[in-house]
């Protein structure tokens, strides 16, 4: 759950970013995000509390004895990131629910890019998705036509729910109904009437 917040938190400060100057953070091979550690530094460049962010990296700490990562950014910097069992730098591994945060940060930066014209075509949230994903052709259910980019990110798509038993790792051809299976065959429930 706090690494969807702290994700979300960052996606806050997409537009802060684009007033002031932007900033893109270099690879972690040359030294990745700049990074605040002094008490005055986190206050006056980052505009956080230190003793907060302390707060916060003990209970994360002490909340139980699951692996996880913990990041967060302010105006451009790296002011907090507490680990255990895994890192924020090399671990790849499934982020679960987590992704959503960083999908829809991802495609809102492409929609406001496409809006001003940088890309081939416009795009927004209202957007019928499977216009955009040529590889999902032909749709395995004529219901999945009408299915909106918001609706993929907020579950509310009828694709593939973890109701029906139906994993959510699986490969492309298996999640867009392209195999034999019924359950991503055809979407659970009509987009936009459920969750799941």
């Amino acid at each position: 759950m706090w690494v969807t917040l702290i994700i979300a938190l960052l996606a806050t400060q997409i537009s802060e970013a684009k007033t002031a100057r932007e900033y893109f953070p270099p690879p972690e091979s040359e030294g990745g995000w700049r990074t605040l550690s002094d008490p005055d530094s986190i206050r006056r460049d980052a505009g956080r509390d230190p003793a907060k962010l302390s707060k916060l990296r003990e209970w994360l700490r002490q909340s139980d004895h699951r692996q996880f990562v913990a990041v967060v950014i302010r105006r451009r910097h790296l002011v907090m990131q507490e680990e255990r069992g895994k890192s924020a730098v090399t671990d790849s591994g499934r982020i679960a629910s987590c992704s959503r945060a960083i999908c829809a940060t991802v495609l809102a930066i492409a929609s406001e890019e496409s809006q001003k014209g940088q890309t081939s075509r416009k795009m927004t949230f209202d957007d019928r998705a499977f216009e955009f994903i040529a590889w999902a052709q032909p749709l395995s259910d004529p219901r999945k036509a009408r299915i909106t980019v918001k609706q993929i990110l907020n579950h509310t798509s009828g694709i593939c729910p973890e109701a029906t038993g139906a994993p959510i790792d699986g490969k492309w051809d298996f999640i867009l109904g392209h195999t034999d299976d019924a359950r991503t065959a055809s979407v659970a429930f009509d987009p936009g009437t459920g969750c799941g």
